[in-house]
């Protein structure tokens, strides 16, 4: 059995697609394609099936994941013990983020971790998703580690703290609301208001806690991201929820006042989840440790919010 083909293997299995793994390592589908059957007919099982969302592994194909990942890893710590290679971590990691995760300081601590020169040959590939996908991704093996909101359901995954962040709303300066210092998330649904999608899970969660009587029917407009939510808000009319950190990136260009919320639930916490950080690569271990060091700094940033 070949490291390499566990290796095209696993990369398969992070990426989801045969396509996108031949693309990247520069050779034809067909001949990815016979490496995966090779592996397959080694292991006298099917390994990969393919689905509406891509290709998948089976469950023999995540018992074989979890278990070459970390032979992957021990590879490529030997191939390290070499001078030229010493202190060099190589190879692709795939990291998930939360919407207002990918937004905000997660991008500035990747950003750090790859202008370390020991990092100069890692690859980040960074996807967006809500909390469960992300979690769900982690088991399945399509991404390293992802950052998410705790209130996500974790069973069978480690995490590991990395911040919190602090709901508020967002106004244009010359809105009735401009003059609040704070408020309450009730309150604030009593405007029109502008939305994204971790908006409307927001609201469902409010709902069935009894928190909010019912979901607001003043949602005028739902937008994919926050700066779309941001772009709206500047017009006057609309209010927005959106992470503090992600609103004073365009505060002083928008004219943007930020209202924390009083809520409890408005303090999230987030954490990096994997299945296994002994199994992970040297590389996304190296994230990992990078990732879990910044937590420090961002506990520290935290308790100015």
């Amino acid at each position: 059995m070949e490291t390499e083909n566990l290796r095209l293997f696993a990369a398969v299995c992070e990426l989801g697609s045969l396509h996108h793994v031949a693309s990247r390592e520069e050779m034809s589908a067909p001949t990815l394609t016979r490496k995966i059957q090779q592996l397959e007919s080694e292991m006298g099982t099917e390994l990969l099936k393919r689905g509406r969302r891509g290709v998948q592994a089976t469950p023999e194909g995540l018992l074989l994941l979890e278990k070459s990942m970390h032979l992957l890893g021990l590879v490529e710590d030997l191939q390290n013990l070499l001078p030229k290679r010493q202190k060099q971590h190589t190879g692709i990691v795939t990291i998930m983020g939360s919407f207002s995760m990918t937004a905000g300081r997660l991008l500035d601590d990747i950003e750090g971790f790859l202008s370390i020169e020991e990092n100069k040959n890692v690859r980040i590939i960074l996807k967006e998703a809500d909390k469960q996908t992300i979690v769900d991704s982690v088991r399945a093996g399509r991404a390293a580690m992802g950052v998410f909101w705790d209130a996500a359901e974790t069973s069978g995954l480690q995490t590991f703290p990395y911040c919190y962040d602090k709901g508020s709303i967002v106004v244009h300066r010359s809105h009735p609301l401009a003059q609040r210092e704070t408020l309450t998330y009730q309150e604030a649904a009593c405007y029109q208001t502008v939305r994204t999608k971790t908006t409307r899970l927001v609201e469902v969660m409010l709902e069935r806690s009894g928190v909010l009587d019912r979901l607001s029917q003043n949602n005028r407009i739902e937008v994919p991201t926050f700066e779309a939510l941001l772009r709206l808000v500047r017009k006057g009319a609309y209010v927005g929820l959106c992470p503090r950190e992600v609103a004073q990136v365009y505060a002083d260009y928008f004219e943007l006042k930020i209202i924390p919320l009083s809520d409890r639930w408005a303090h999230r916490r987030h954490v990096i989840g994997c299945i296994n950080s002994a199994s992970l690569t040297a590389a996304a271990r190296g994230l990992l440790d990078h990732l879990c060091a910044q937590a420090n700094t961002n506990a520290t940033d935290d308790l100015a919010l």
